[in-house]
């Protein structure tokens, strides 16, 4: 008796690791130092958890081009999973490359150009972004104390066609500003 029930636990943790594996359940996050920006964050919506947040993203994506921005989440505290984030589009700053996607009425916060530590995770299916949070938040207070930076604002950029999330911390202080 003991033994089926460890061999249907066995069985069924075999088959949840196939499953989600792909989707990043065992992948480490790279990390970088990146020069980066600018961009535009255009907010859809705001208060919600990062849960929440994460969990409208599909809905961001469907249907949707790169022209008119990624997916992206702005969360403010590294720290707390339960504090609110801010959910809506990133673009390239007005001027940043010809041709611009970005809106000509955008308002919102920019990114300026600095220095980040950019995390990158794969995002191929709906259990991406809650495990490249996790993977990514855990690792990532230490890495900015190693860095001697404060942890600020995180910017999640979430493209699905490029297959990837980026995750993009400042190095050089707040880099973020609202318009």
């Amino acid at each position: 008796m003991v033994g089926r029930v460890i061999g249907t636990i066995v069985l069924i943790a075999t088959l949840a690791a196939i499953y989600l594996a792909p989707q990043g359940l065992l992948t480490k996050p790279t990390l970088a130092e990146q020069r980066a920006g600018p961009f535009r964050f255009v907010e859809l919506d705001s208060g919600l958890t990062a849960k929440q947040a994460r969990a409208r993203l599909p809905e961001l994506a469907a249907g949707e081009r790169a022209s008119a921005g990624l997916p992206a989440v702005i969360n403010r505290s590294l720290l707390d999973e339960g504090a609110p984030v801010r959910i809506g589009r990133v673009y390239p700053a007005r001027g940043a490359a010809p041709g611009s996607a970005d809106p000509a009425d955008a308002t919102g916060v920019r990114w300026s150009e600095s220095r980040y530590l950019v995390a990158e995770f794969p995002y191929r299916g709906s259990f991406s972004p809650a495990f490249g949070a996790w993977r990514v938040y855990r690792g990532l207070p230490d890495e900015l104390a190693r860095r001697g930076c404060d942890p600020g604002p995180v910017l999640e950029i979430y493209d699905a066609e490029a297959e990837t999330i980026r995750y993009l911390v400042s190095l050089d202080g707040e880099a973020s500003r609202t318009h």
